[in-house]
């Protein structure tokens, strides 16, 4: 069963290293790593590079022209040659036994689409923040929108994800030109065939402030607060109409608190700017009037102004 890992890397200097060592230390050897560089300016092809000097299995691309992370994900599974593949983010970290663990679940389940799992979560350092709990596996059965969207949010940790090839040539490839493109894109692989959440954390992910989904919040606010356009997308995938109007609900809250509680905070912690914070608040309000009656609403409002009058001590 051969595998791919595919590293998109953009500005990525800092940690691809760290990045590629994780894939080398595996306790599974992976048939090859790509290495996908969208014009960076930095020194990260240069890394690449070097790397693919040191160790044949490492092949390096470089694109033309800047095309964005949503087309450069899909340049790296195109890239691919292997019956599975990752999606390894450039600043993340697959653990040790990820890949073994997912070979194995794929064996037993060739029928699967995808093979995820939970992330732990460390800072520009590498020192490790939030440490998910064990949790059951849990396997979504084809046409399985509505209950995925509700115990997931549609997310899934991008990175912990291994792809069955064969089926994703078949389904397509990530909607390009889209913010959170791979929460929209999930849904439409679980439409026709199982997705399966291994209930153990496989990655380490990255957060730090250089992140595109961080510099976005201040550069692409009309697309962030038109999200919900994208994601009525996920509504033609649910075919059972007893389920409709309960996703388009859940849709419209996920939407909602994500806007005026997480991405608000964010835009404090990374741009420390209290208007920025508070035009995503607003136009969560917006969409999900009702949300200002929940006691979440109000410690999160509560601790946006801690967070913004500690950092401007």
């Amino acid at each position: 069963m051969s595998v791919t890992v595919a590293i998109p890397s953009y500005n990525s200097s800092r940690y691809l290293k760290d990045a590629i060592l994780s894939v080398l230390n595996q306790t599974s050897t992976v048939d090859e790593i790509l290495i996908v560089d969208d014009c960076s300016t930095d020194d990260s092809y240069e890394i690449a590079f070097e790397a693919s000097n040191q160790n044949s299995n490492i092949k390096v691309f470089k694109n033309e022209i800047n095309v964005g992370y949503s087309k450069n994900w899909n340049n790296c599974l195109r890239y691919s040659k292997s019956e599975f593949a990752i999606l390894l983010h450039s600043d993340d970290l697959l653990k040790m036994e990820t890949i073994e663990k997912q070979i194995e679940y794929f064996k037993e389940n060739p029928e699967t689409a995808i093979v995820a799992g939970q992330e732990d979560t460390i800072d520009e350092n590498g020192q490790r923040i939030i440490t998910k709990q064990r949790v059951d596996t849990r396997v979504y059965y084809p046409g399985e929108i509505y209950e995925f969207v509700k115990e997931r949010g549609a997310y899934i940790p991008c990175s912990s994800v291994m792809f069955n090839m064969p089926i994703i040539h078949k389904v397509g490839y990530f909607q390009e030109n889209v913010l959170a493109t791979d929460e929209l894109y999930w849904p439409k692989v679980l439409q026709s065939y199982p997705i399966t959440i291994l209930g153990e954390s496989l990655i380490y992910r990255r957060r730090h402030g250089g992140q595109a989904e961080y510099s976005d919040l201040k550069n692409k606010k009309r697309e962030i607060v038109g999200w919900s356009i994208h994601f009525k997308k996920i509504l033609d995938y649910e075919l059972r109409e007893d389920k409709q109007k309960d996703l388009a609900q859940l849709i419209k809250r996920k939407l909602a608190y994500s806007t005026a509680l997480n991405i608000s905070l964010s835009a404090i912690r990374y741009h420390s700017s209290l208007a920025l914070a508070f035009y995503y608040v607003f136009h969560g309000i917006k969409i999900y009037p009702t949300m200002i009656a929940q006691k979440i609403f109000w410690r999160k409002m509560l601790q946006l102004s801690l967070t913004y009058f500690g950092l401007r001590r």
